[in-house]
């Protein structure tokens, strides 16, 4: 076996390893998550929308249209109702004021915050299960793993 399949071989099980430890997480914690966007009047399209803000800043109307593959006009409703929630708000672009920038507010900063509290409990919950010396393991592949990441991403 050459070298490079078997890079590729163990690249694509950790890949499927991955999938399915984020699929796992994921299933455990959508209960609570779900509850959050539904008393928050949230629907999956606004959380990606206010997570892609939150991430990466401020975007005009058409760039999340892009990014969410939905219509302009689909996507000016989806803002106008998170406008009313007051999760983001419109600013005119300080280059064209023609054009408006989406924005997140702290509201939505603090629905976010407690969506990823959601989550880190219930990954806490399934890693306080496993063995202690399995938990110390993955606490260094992972770091190891996080910082390859990063580097890449410089």
């Amino acid at each position: 076996m050459t070298t490079s399949l078997f890079y590729e071989q163990t690249t694509a099980r950790v890949s499927l390893l991955m999938k399915e430890l984020i699929s796992t997480v994921i299933q455990r914690s959508a209960g609570e998550i779900l509850a959050i966007m539904v008393e928050a009047g949230l629907s999956m399209p606004q959380m990606v929308t206010l997570c892609m803000l939150q991430r990466h800043g401020s975007h005009d109307i058409s760039m999340i249209a892009a990014k969410l593959n939905l219509s302009l006009a689909a996507t000016s409703h989806l803002v106008d109702r998170m406008v009313r929630q007051a999760l983001v708000v419109r600013n005119e672009d300080a280059n064209d004021r023609r054009h408006k920038r989406v924005v997140i507010t702290t509201d939505g900063i603090d629905l976010l915050d407690r969506v990823v509290q959601a989550r880190t409990r219930e990954i806490a919950q399934s890693l306080a299960g496993l063995p202690p010396d399995l938990r110390e393991q993955l606490e260094v592949v992972l770091a190891q793993v996080l910082d390859h990441l990063k580097e890449a991403d410089l």
